[in-house]
């Protein structure tokens, strides 16, 4: 991939997507006793989304509904951003938000 410029950064750019899904009744198990409530659903994914755009790493973000594609500079990167998004989904998210389809690279 040739070098490209993006928010006045310039390398080789990567992105990588990947999408979340609401809990549904076969996500319980006794980690994840109940279903979070439907209307709050919204407010986790945009909270989610501030969450890894806060990430030091992320150069861009880019959301349509519940898929996201993460700018990210190098590949290096790409170790950071999986830990950290598995990190969120695992820790503050867990009873919230599901990964519907998991990472991959967008060319």
């Amino acid at each position: 991939m040739p070098p490209v410029e993006t928010l006045g950064i310039q390398g080789n750019i990567m992105q990588y997507q990947f999408s979340i899904r609401k809990i549904t009744e076969s996500d319980l198990n006794v980690y994840r006793p109940f279903m979070p409530e439907n209307e709050h659903y919204e407010m986790h994914l945009s909270a989610f989304a501030e969450d890894i755009e806060s990430l030091e790493f992320v150069t861009e973000l880019r959301q349509n509904d519940n898929n996201f594609i993460i700018t990210i500079e190098s590949e290096p990167d790409f170790n950071q951003l999986h830990a950290a998004i598995r990190n969120l989904l695992n820790g503050s998210y867990h009873d919230k938000l599901v990964v519907n389809l998991g990472f991959s690279k967008v060319t």
